[in-house]
């Protein structure tokens, strides 16, 4: 399905040396634009569950699915759409020469394709997994001040040692992923189905390169902590991903007691 926005058509920061290993291998980034407003995308939302199972043992594929909110107009408010997921989308857009649609996928940040393709989308990324990684990312994450806070530590460090002086540092994309999310669909082209989705973004940030650290991202108070993971991306202004990690959710920050009322004593044993 196409859109325009103007129209309503329904178309520690230094890394040890195994983890310096491991960010050298080369990561795809899969990004699902979705709607369970659309009825295209639920053929999409359960490729990228295939894909996340196949990929997990090797662990070089991360993915996020973005759902956008365009769509929630024709019957049905899709309880996982964001405006931020359809402005990420917008901004590849415009990079990219593309149409704003959904399924999308959007790989490594340069490349698109339609979001149910499968065939497309398991070449695409086995050939994103052939290139040789530019960027390594030293990731630290911990829980914040508060209770539904995380602290994002993460340095975007070019391989082979100190950054050119024509190198820009890349930007840093925190995303909160959960899995396992479902939803019964009651209105819209969709009507009458249960809905999968895995690794749905229901938090992100984009951080500026001189950001002050760490970087401070709040959680969904529903989120679900033992489903959630914590992705990090380095992305250049171009829209090119050039490293990512994904992490386990910290535990929650414990709650500290309240403090109980002083025993009234008896004013003629007080002193």
């Amino acid at each position: 399905m196409l859109v325009s926005l103007l129209a309503s058509v329904c178309a520690a920061i230094t890394p040890n040396a195994a983890e310096s290993a491991e960010a050298a291998k080369p990561v795809a980034v899969v990004e699902l634009f979705t709607s369970e407003g659309c009825s295209s995308c639920p053929p999409a939302d359960a490729l990228l569950t295939k894909l996340i199972k196949e990929h997990e043992a090797a662990g070089d594929l991360i993915s996020l699915s973005f759902h956008v909110d365009y769509w929630d107009r024709l019957g049905w408010k899709d309880p996982w759409s964001t405006a931020a997921a359809t402005a990420r989308q917008q901004q590849y857009a415009n990079r990219l020469g593309s149409s704003l649609y959904t399924p999308q996928m959007v790989l490594n940040g340069n490349d698109e394709f339609v979001g149910s393709d499968a065939e497309r989308a398991r070449a695409r990324i086995a050939a994103a997994l052939k290139s040789t990684p530019r960027w390594t990312l030293a990731v630290e994450v911990a829980s914040g001040t508060k209770e539904n806070e995380i602290a994002v530590h993460a340095t975007p460090e070019r391989m082979g040692g100190a950054s050119k002086s024509s190198d820009k540092a890349p930007d840093v994309v925190v995303a909160i992923v959960e899995r396992g999310l479902t939803s019964s669909v009651r209105r819209g082209e969709n009507a009458g189905r249960t809905l999968s989705h895995d690794n749905v973004v229901r938090a992100s940030k984009v951080f500026a390169a001189n950001a002050k650290e760490p970087r401070v991202l709040e959680l969904p108070q529903d989120l679900k902590r033992e489903n959630a993971s914590v992705v990090v991306l380095a992305q250049e202004a171009s829209g090119v991903i050039v490293a990512a990690k994904t992490l386990p959710l910290p535990a929650a920050k414990p709650t500290a007691p309240e403090k109980a009322p002083d025993e009234p004593r008896d004013p003629e044993t007080r002193k």
